[in-house]
């Protein structure tokens, strides 16, 4: 029997076609899967045997018409709080699984959803220089940046030594709320250059590329990641630190990054950047071919479509979620978020709301 699959909401985003159209094109030519893309919820076939929706909750029409469709949801980096899941646990208790990328997500999420664990595969080929220079990389988003500039000075490493890339168009955007954040963690207003790099208290911050970033990767002598404990670092997919990991690029992280839990459990061990300071640099590059050989092919494509595929037979082998109350779950979740949408705009609810929810 040729089960019939879609994915969606398609989308033009680099992270749609790399967690999911390279993997599902790959098990279209491995199995007797029929795999179709959808645009719009409303398109989607009712005699589909699985939906699979990525950073996005279908409408509550669509739990109702696809009611003998198994739904699958890829949250990726969807969640930014707490509070946001918490207006969305009771319609997550309709889907049928839910693809992980963190395992640290799982403490919030409805404990009577299945949770399967998938991994970014290794898209990008690192190609590493014979030689190597003694610069520094980190590589983030924009909403990283102060926190990262602060624990570089905490730190003590010196601007000269580190190269960092970020989406700068994004920090000029956003420019009033990083000059607040930056002045909350003691740091001056940034300085904008006229080739959009920034500067924040000596750390010159360049304009991503893809160019730049694989002249960087490939000649640093090291990359270095900082995340906190807070919602949004512990449970963001860890793809930087397994990617690099994977290409013999010495990654260092701090002591508490989740990363280090994380990656422990499927036995690669990243060291913190105490360890970077004190190493030598014949140390740093035989840790970075270390790392390589921890990972294996555990990151390659054939390893993360193979999981994809047994996640789903064995998805395919389960009764199909009951939504038999599925007009309470859904009413239920049109209160949660209302009550979230006052909480996110100052609303006077949100005293209520804290009560209610214990957060």
């Amino acid at each position: 029997m040729s089960y019939k699959i879609t994915v969606g909401p398609k989308t033009n985003a680099p992270s749609f076609d790399w967690v999911l159209t390279d993997v599902f094109e790959c098990l279209q030519k491995t199995t007797d899967y029929s795999i179709s893309y959808f645009e719009n919820e409303e398109d989607i076939d009712e005699s589909c045997h699985i939906a699979i929706f990525s950073k996005c909750l279908p409408k509550n029409s669509t739990f109702r018409r696809l009611k003998a469709t198994k739904l699958i949801f890829v949250p990726i980096d969807y969640y930014y709080s707490t509070f946001q899941i918490w207006s969305d646990k009771t319609v997550l208790t309709l889907f049928d699984a839910i693809f992980i990328h963190n395992s640290n997500i799982n403490t919030y999420l409805p404990v009577s959803v299945s949770k399967y664990a998938i991994d970014h595969y290794q898209k990008f080929d690192i190609k590493r220089n014979r030689t190597v220079q003694d610069f520094i990389l980190w590589l983030g988003v924009s909403e990283y940046v102060p926190q990262t500039i602060r624990f570089l000075i905490d730190q003590k490493i010196h601007p000269d030594t580190i190269v960092l890339l970020s989406d700068t168009q994004n920090i000029i955007k956003d420019l009033n709320s990083i000059t607040l954040q930056l002045d909350r963690l003691g740091l001056r207003s940034p300085i904008i250059g006229d080739d959009s790099n920034i500067d924040i208290q000596g750390y010159v911050i360049q304009k991503w590329s893809a160019e730049k970033q694989n002249v960087y990767l490939a000649s640093c002598i090291s990359c270095i990641d900082y995340k906190t404990r807070e919602f949004r670092h512990l449970t963001k997919p860890p793809t930087k630190c397994q990617i690099h990991a994977s290409s013999a690029v010495p990654q260092f992280v701090n002591e508490d990054h989740p990363a280090v839990e994380l990656l422990q459990k499927d036995g690669i061990y990243l060291k913190n950047i105490e360890d970077m300071q004190r190493m030598e640099k014949t140390d740093i590059i035989e840790y970075g071919q270390t790392l390589k050989f921890q990972c294996d092919k555990r990151y390659h494509l054939s390893n993360v479509v193979k999981v994809y595929e047994d996640n789903i037979t064995q998805i395919i082998t389960t009764p199909i979620k009951s939504r038999r109350f599925i007009f309470i779950t859904l009413l239920s979740r049109t209160i949660r978020a209302f009550l979230f949408r006052q909480l996110s705009s100052g609303s006077k609810l949100r005293e209520l709301i804290r009560r209610i929810t214990g957060r």
